[in-house]
């Protein structure tokens, strides 16, 4: 198995981290555990921007992708990973959302819970504008 040091090579720690679907940090033994079929990863669009070739800013929304491999939905609970972040889910494989349906989609937060399908991928979207 490949330690959580080794996921997406190049990224700066501040720009992503792994949780469990309880919305704790991952540790090696959650990392070794072969049962375990479901994790988060926090994707960072805003911290330590790079700069677009005009010497500007390049900034993101920031992301959560929760992935099911379970035969059964599962309760995923949001990690704290901004204080006052409100998360839209984007994408819901299971369900069939998309990002144009977004918009009116009800927002969440840190300690709430969000159902993922079984066997299915949810994306949730931090818009910058909405922190």
């Amino acid at each position: 198995m490949t330690p959580a040091g080794r996921f997406l090579t190049g990224a700066e720690a501040s720009e992503l981290g792994w949780f469990t679907p309880a919305g704790a940090r991952m540790t090696q033994d959650n990392w070794a555990d072969g049962n375990a079929l479901a994790l988060c990863a926090y994707l960072d669009g805003s911290d330590d921007p790079d700069e677009a070739p005009d010497g500007s800013s390049l900034l993101d929304d920031d992301f959560l992708v929760m992935v099911n491999a379970w035969w059964e939905p599962l309760d995923f609970t949001l990690p704290p990973v901004r204080p006052g972040q409100a998360w839209l889910t984007d994408i819901d494989s299971y369900h069939g959302r998309t990002p144009a349906a977004a918009d009116t989609a009800p927002r969440c937060r840190a300690g709430d819970q969000v159902t993922v399908g079984p066997r299915s991928v949810s994306v949730l979207r931090a818009p910058i504008a909405a922190r």
